[in-house]
């Protein structure tokens, strides 16, 4: 069942895909209940780990979400470190430094 489109690359959610595939259902779940805009900044965040043009696989993106969350419990401290993670690092990113992330250290 289709849902909606990308607002990034315009592709097409389909939600029954998204049940079918166990890690992202689980990421979806784990997304939804992160309090306030923390889901938003860790997506964000998991995303620095891409590289180049490949994307980042679900079961990727959901054992980095369960890494920073076992390390840092969700709230507005882990909300803000993300935040001005994804920032410095686009900013970085803008001036030519492309390199994906390898671990959480920068946290």
């Amino acid at each position: 069942m289709k849902i909606g489109r990308c607002p990034v690359c315009h592709s097409d959610f389909h939600l029954d895909a998204i049940f079918e595939d166990d890690a992202a259902r689980q990421l979806l779940a784990k997304m939804a209940e992160l309090p306030g805009g923390c889901a938003r900044h860790l997506v964000n965040y998991i995303g620095l780990f891409r590289r180049g043009k490949n994307n980042l696989s679900n079961s990727r993106a959901l054992k980095l979400a369960e890494e920073v969350l076992a390390i840092y419990p969700a709230n507005r401290v882990l909300t803000h470190a993300l935040s001005e993670t994804v920032e410095r690092i686009r900013e970085k990113r803008a001036q030519g430094d492309v390199k994906p992330f390898s671990n959480h250290n920068y946290l």
